[in-house]
């Protein structure tokens, strides 16, 4: 395994691309990172269109701005994670590496990343629909 500091936060990136979440159980605000309500809109439908490649679907300005508040700076979780997600065979699958390996190393569950944390997980959802 790699171990990457950041700044005074030390995770671990994992060797294996998709391994189960620490916890046994998931916390409300974790589950909420993951509820999504059903697009009833024509625009939301659109907005909500399957993506093929999640590596292609991101801007150079939403990496920057994820690697930033998602992932404390660190550009190399973040495309481990990408490329994980990307390449995980279903949903269920990535939401498991996600929890295990961003919720709560990151703190994607603060009030000042959740927004931002639940727009991640959307285009994770949309690549694996």
């Amino acid at each position: 395994m790699r171990h990457a500091t950041v700044g005074r936060r030390q995770h671990t990136t994992p060797q294996t691309p998709l391994s189960p979440p620490s916890s046994g159980g998931n916390a409300p605000a974790v589950e909420l990172l993951f509820t999504f309500k059903e697009a009833k809109e024509l625009s939301e439908k659109l907005a909500n269109q399957p993506i093929a490649d999640l590596r292609k679907a991101l801007s150079l300005n939403d990496r920057l701005l994820y690697t930033r508040e998602l992932f404390a700076g660190d550009q190399q979780a973040f495309e481990h994670t990408v490329n994980t997600v990307n390449t995980a065979p279903g949903f269920e699958h990535a939401k498991h590496f996600l929890i295990g390996q961003c919720v709560n190393t990151f703190g994607w569950t603060d009030k000042a990343r959740v927004e931002l944390a639940k727009k991640f997980v959307a285009l994770v959802r949309r690549r694996h629909p």
